[in-house]
């Protein structure tokens, strides 16, 4: 196995660390119906596509699409389908039985799906949304690779912004929503993409002449961002940014996150979550939906929000040796569907690529 497959980027995890802590401070103001707090706009700017631009630095075709697509969904697929049962469409069934509520049977299994595409534990989404901008992307790089290398990569990028473009204009001025979020994923694939291209034809994860002035670059990407925010909504698909600051702003605030990371290098807490940042994102909407009222019971106001931010985040971090050990084939730690191949497929976030930058 390549060294490479052995040591993991420690940054890389801080990095992811600080997206999905950006994800449960967004979800723990949603649970307060706090449509206004300082730096929503911009941090909604780059929150989501930093996680895809992440993906994609990872990006591998495998030894071929078969391959390809077993990894994508013991890591992916498996995952969302196991978690929306076991949070969404069983306890909607057992409640309706229960007599608590009229809802369940059929729509609860395909809510996902058709036709408002909202569900308890909505975060889950980013899951099944990576997984199908995984398979357009590699049709995209099947479309491409024939080329030299020049072609193969202008291909590749007018392919993923006629994507991107066309996602965008389902919303605006179509206002068309596909269903199971392929508009989403459509809209979302260039920060995909990005990263896939940064992995393999800049330094950005080595050591480099231009770190020293990495702390310039992310306080002139974080202004940029503050200027171009506008409320975007990957999941919904939904965007009051126009296009240009939409992708602008995606990708300045991921770099700017990326640079950050790599200048602070680690740190513990952040650091451990970001390494298994799939099992913060698949139980926090429950643990704040758990912890809030308990909270609210004892305080109110500001520190009551901040409290559920830390707890929350502090509890979902605790039951992540929980989860390796007894859920470890729906949190993306083991296959469910065996792998016959000497790749190293680490955790998802990480999977080492065999292409190589020239």
């Amino acid at each position: 196995m390549p060294a490479e497959a052995k040591k993991r980027i420690e940054f890389i995890d801080l990095a992811k660390g600080l997206c999905i802590f950006l994800v449960v401070l967004a979800h723990v103001m949603s649970s307060f119906d706090l449509e206004n707090y300082p730096l929503r706009d911009a941090m909604g700017m780059f929150r989501m596509p930093l996680y895809f631009f992440l993906s994609g630095l990872f990006f591998s075709t495998y030894e071929n699409y078969r391959g390809f697509l077993k990894r994508k969904t013991n890591k992916l697929l498996i995952p969302f389908l196991a978690w929306y049962l076991l949070t969404v469409a069983i306890p909607v069934n057992i409640a309706a039985l229960l007599g608590k509520n009229g809802y369940g049977g059929f729509q609860s299994l395909i809510d996902f799906i058709w036709p408002e595409r909202i569900f308890y534990n909505g975060a889950i989404w980013f899951l099944w949304g990576l997984f199908i901008m995984n398979n357009i992307f590699y049709g995209i790089y099947l479309l491409s690779r024939r080329l030299s290398q020049k072609h193969m990569v202008a291909l590749i990028c007018l392919f993923s912004l006629l994507v991107g473009c066309a996602g965008y204009a389902l919303f605006r001025p179509l206002r068309i929503n596909l269903p199971a979020n392929i508009d989403s994923a459509m809209t979302a694939l260039p920060f995909f993409v990005a990263g896939y291209l940064f992995r393999r034809y800049t330094n950005l994860l080595q050591p480099n002449k231009y770190d020293k002035y990495n702390w310039l670059f992310v306080i002139l990407f974080f202004a940029v961002v503050i200027l171009l925010a506008r409320y975007v909504n990957y999941r919904r698909n939904q965007y009051s940014a126009d296009i240009f600051s939409l992708y602008a702003g995606g990708l300045l605030g991921t770099l700017g996150i990326i640079l950050l990371s790599k200048i602070l290098k680690k740190l513990p807490l952040l650091s451990y979550c970001g390494r298994y940042s799939i099992m913060i994102l698949v139980i926090h909407v429950l643990v704040i939906k758990a912890v809030k009222p308990l909270i609210l019971h004892f305080c109110s106001g500001t520190v009551s929000i901040l409290l559920t931010l830390l707890v929350a985040f502090c509890v979902s971090a605790l039951l992540i040796p929980v989860m390796k050990k007894f859920l470890p084939h729906i949190t993306a730690q083991k296959d469910v569907i065996p792998i016959n191949s000497h790749m190293g497929t680490g955790p998802i976030g990480q999977n080492v690529s065999t292409e190589r930058k020239n």
